[in-house]
């Protein structure tokens, strides 16, 4: 009698690690749906677009899903609805810059900002979204500076006036440009906005830290703003992919946040 009790429960077990296993497809299944029905890939799913994966799905139900109250479905608001939590990841990896070969250097820069991700841990690349709030140098291990970025940028002949918007590509192009060649110890904060953390369903304010220590062989004539003669010695050792970052990664970010803004019940309200 006691061996069959103890081989029944063994099979209640079973049977609860196949549910659980089952739930885990459900969900990836959902998510992979939810890909294939965000038509505009904003990440993003209005009603027309979520009754694709939910054909029973009421205007009542998507808007009482719809937790933050703007009129889209985001990948954690639907998780949220199957009592599954996103494990938002916000990184970036700390990184020491040698010059034993300046272009190797840049390329060493160039792995460092590719660190820099954030996702809202259900799928949702927010990585676009990132911008730099403030970039300390320590210089010596005596002196702090809290560094103006944007006057560091306007002294340079490659950055075009208001060019640099705290984006990881405007900064990378920055230390690309100048500060690869200034050593030091930079430590640079990283933050997602407050709106679009809302929007995607995050509910707090993401920050990071990354540290990129340039060693002192990297100082010389390289470190200058204002001399032509310095600027053209840096120019030699500038990669063609630096020179593009300033064509690539515009100012499409910050319409994108403006209009997240507009969107959003708070902006209706404003207007």
């Amino acid at each position: 009698g006691e061996g069959e009790g103890e081989g029944e429960g063994e099979g209640e077990g079973e049977g609860e690690g196949e549910g659980e296993g089952e739930g885990e497809n459900i969900t990836q299944d959902l998510l992979d749906q939810f890909d294939d029905a965000d038509a505009d890939n904003d990440d993003l799913l209005h009603y027309d677009e979520a009754i694709v994966i939910i054909p029973d799905l009421t205007q009542e139900q998507f808007v009482a899903l719809d937790r933050n109250g703007d009129g889209y479905l985001s990948r954690a608001e639907l998780m949220a609805a199957l009592d599954r939590q996103c494990k938002p990841v916000f990184a970036a990896a700390d990184a020491v810059i040698t010059c034993d070969d300046l272009l190797a250097a840049q390329d060493a820069l160039r792995a460092a900002f590719a660190t820099v991700r954030a996702e809202d841990g259900c799928g949702t690349d927010l990585t676009d979204f990132v911008k730099v709030r403030r970039i300390v140098w320590l210089k010596d291990n005596r002196r702090f500076e809290d560094l103006n970025l944007e006057d560091i940028a306007g002294k340079i002949k490659d950055f075009d006036a208001g060019e640099y918007d705290y984006s990881i590509g405007k900064t990378q192009k920055l230390f690309h440009y100048y500060l690869l060649f200034r050593p030091g110890v930079y430590r640079i904060f990283y933050e997602i906005d407050e709106e679009v953390c809302e929007r995607y369903g995050v509910t707090a304010m993401w920050e990071a830290q990354q540290k990129i220590t340039i060693d002192d062989q990297c100082s010389g004539c390289l470190g200058c703003l204002g001399c032509d003669a310095c600027a053209r010695c840096r120019d030699r050792y500038i990669p063609e992919y630096a020179v593009e970052l300033k064509r690539m990664l515009g100012d499409w970010l910050l319409v994108g946040l403006s209009l997240l803004v507009l969107l959003s019940p708070a902006g209706h309200n404003r207007s």
